[in-house]
């Protein structure tokens, strides 16, 4: 007898609580990759839909998966990577169209694909000539004030092995003081060390799970997080309690004391009520249009560098992320507005919602990261003396 074969796993399945859940989008069958990308209603939902179209070789999902390469969450990176793992010449056209006239998200995420597109397949002869031209053209960004991606841009040269990537790193270095000069330097070695990026080609051919570790729902009893974006100097763990001396050996052990309780784990933010609420009514408009896209960014880069909901963060570990991972995460023109004073009163106003809803575990902590983040900030318009800086002063 022939065992009947299981159902394709739902959208909420494939990744429940915004995580991607391994055995559920392995199990996706091809033919029902499209319809899960046309039913997913959320970023992780769609991102595991697209690993799916990736592993089963879709190339029917193609339309879909480049219009996700607009998304700048996680829904976007597993587009590109879908993308880079089903190749084909028309694949490759169309990121080349993406690369060169899409926005900032989309051009970063046709990079990304293209970096796995060379690692796993043959790509056109004259890919190496576009992306040192791409590279260039990002450079032309930088230096007129605009978003440059030139280590994107060059981390593909450098996955093609071509002899050109040491000569216009060390130009991007020159001209574009926004670059990332870790990953540049990365390049320049692993170019000096093996003649190739060969780092980022082995992640894209590697475990699909690899790149998206952070991303993934954490096994179960997992144990407590430690937030990597946290400075020294926490705590230690207190060590276990031992006999007295000089206790008898046959005393009965003392009753255990009983453990403090856990407050409540906080609900999932609803962000249309919040938009109805009073703390977004109060918002000035700019504020208020902003709010809820730079709330789900947050969201995001909560997930990916503390390992918990945003609503789980105390004060100390917003600080963090808003201070030192969101402007490693975003290209300089976004991290200005997502640290703009319009951003810091939409946070503010997002996370006292937050706290009578019942919706973060810290609300009160998180309303102070925000002023302290504010306090800084005007110092350091203070300090670089700009008559015509933002107005970081607290409002009213």
């Amino acid at each position: 007898m022939f065992r009947k074969p299981m159902p394709a796993p739902r959208p909420d399945e494939l990744a429940p609580g915004g995580r991607l859940a391994p055995d559920a989008v392995e199990r996706v069958p091809a033919e029902a990759v499209e319809k899960l990308l046309a039913e997913a209603r959320e970023g992780p939902q769609r991102a595991a839909a697209a690993v799916a179209a990736g592993l089963r070789g879709a190339s029917s999902a193609v339309p879909r998966l480049l219009g996700l390469l607009d998304d700048a969450g996680v829904a976007g990176r597993a587009a590109a990577w879908a993308l880079g793992r089903l190749g084909g010449a028309e694949v490759e056209k169309t990121l080349r169209e993406a690369a060169a006239g899409g926005g900032v998200v989309r051009r970063e995420n046709a990079y990304s694909a293209l970096a796995s597109f060379a690692a796993q397949h043959k790509p056109a002869a004259d890919l190496a000539d576009f992306m040192a031209a791409r590279v260039e053209a990002e450079m032309d960004r930088a230096k007129s004030g605009r978003t440059g991606l030139c280590d994107h841009a060059l981390r593909v040269l450098a996955v093609l092995g071509d002899g050109r990537t040491e000569d216009l790193a060390r130009r991007v270095i020159e001209v574009d003081r926004f670059a990332n000069r870790v990953e540049i330097d990365r390049i320049r070695k692993a170019m000096a060390r093996d003649r190739r990026d060969t780092e980022t080609a082995a992640l894209a051919s590697g475990p699909w799970t690899k790149p998206f570790a952070d991303d993934l729902v954490p096994p179960p009893e997992a144990a407590p997080r430690q937030s990597s974006i946290l400075s020294p100097g926490a705590p230690a763990p207190a060590k276990a309690q031992t006999a007295p001396k000089g206790a008898s050996k046959g005393a009965p052990p003392r009753e255990p004391e009983p453990a403090p309780q856990e407050p409540p784990a906080p609900r999932e933010l609803d962000w249309n009520d919040f938009l109805a609420s009073p703390e977004a009514a109060a918002l000035p408009a700019r504020a208020k249009s902003m709010a809820v896209q730079l709330g789900r960014l947050l969201e995001q880069l909560a997930t990916r560098a503390v390992g918990a909901p945003l609503g789980d963060l105390t004060g100390q570990e917003m600080a963090a992320l808003l201070l030192q991972v969101l402007p490693q995460s975003l290209p300089p023109q976004s991290v200005q507005a997502a640290l703009s004073p319009e951003a810091l009163r939409a946070y503010e106003a997002a996370f006292l919602y937050m706290g009578r809803t019942g919706a973060a575990t810290h609300p009160s902590e998180l309303v102070d990261a925000v002023r302290l983040v504010r306090r800084q900030l005007r110092e350091q318009v203070k300090r670089t003396g700009l008559l015509d800086g933002p107005d970081y002063s607290d409002p009213a």
